[in-house]
């Protein structure tokens, strides 16, 4: 739900996280519309993770609250893993369902403590996942209203304001998909997927996505807050 703040007209927003359950057929999805979201002062961000499961799919759900000064958790709860499957017998499902619940609520209560804004998403386009070995094309997506701009090399990040100025400058090697070795060697590219913003609060959310084959499955994405302080890490 929207509550406008008196005396500004943006809106504030309680992000929720909704269950949807068949107790008939065991069936479980979740409504997570509100997120991410980024409280009033820019300190945190709330985001709502689902995994893609390996490309099975099976209902999931991770609740993170990011330090938007460090990218570091404070909290991660996980509501349901890939894992979880809802029992066949209808009692035990019910109980099943009845713990997911519990959990919701109780997150549901924390976030309602907080002042948060909505963030608005801005998807990079097809340029910016398009590799070939670990070279990942650069793009420039640019952030209304305020008209920054984003360009992404792996590992390295440039963000500058409407007038070309620097704004933040890093390397980011965590950033980057682990090698793995086995039967075939694979690595997986990284690249800019989308950025979330929320006017009148300096700090970005970015969505690193990763590039795979058919042999070398893409890990699921990375979540990671910069804060548009003109700092530079390198």
């Amino acid at each position: 739900m929207f509550v406008p703040a008196y005396g500004d007209p943006s809106r504030f927003i309680t992000p929720v996280i909704a269950l949807k359950a068949d107790l008939v057929n065991g069936g479980i999805g979740f409504n997570v519309s509100s997120f991410p979201a980024v409280t009033e002062d820019g300190a945190q961000i709330a985001l709502a993770i689902q995994s893609q499961d390996g490309g099975r799919g099976n209902p999931n759900l991770k609740i993170v609250i990011l330090n938007a000064d460090t990218d570091r958790p404070l909290l991660t709860q996980e509501i349901l893993s890939p894992e979880q499957e809802a029992p066949a017998e209808a009692a035990l499902r019910k109980r099943f369902i009845s713990e997911i619940e519990k959990k919701i609520a109780e997150l549901n209560r924390y976030l309602a403590i907080k002042n948060w804004r909505p963030m608005n998403k801005f998807i990079t386009g097809e340029s910016c996942s398009r590799c070939e070995e670990r070279n990942c094309g650069a793009c420039n997506i640019r952030i209304d209203p305020t008209g920054h701009t984003l360009a992404f090399r792996e590992p390295v990040l440039i963000i500058k304001d409407a007038a070309g100025h620097s704004l933040h400058r890093g390397r980011y090697p965590a950033w980057s998909a682990r090698r793995r070795t086995g039967e075939f060697e694979c690595e997986n590219p990284a690249h800019l997927d989308e950025v979330y913003s929320t006017e009148g609060i300096s700090v970005l959310l970015l969505k690193i996505g990763y590039s795979g084959t058919d042999v070398c499955w893409e890990p699921d994405a990375s979540f990671h807050a910069v804060l548009l302080q003109g700092r530079e890490s390198w």
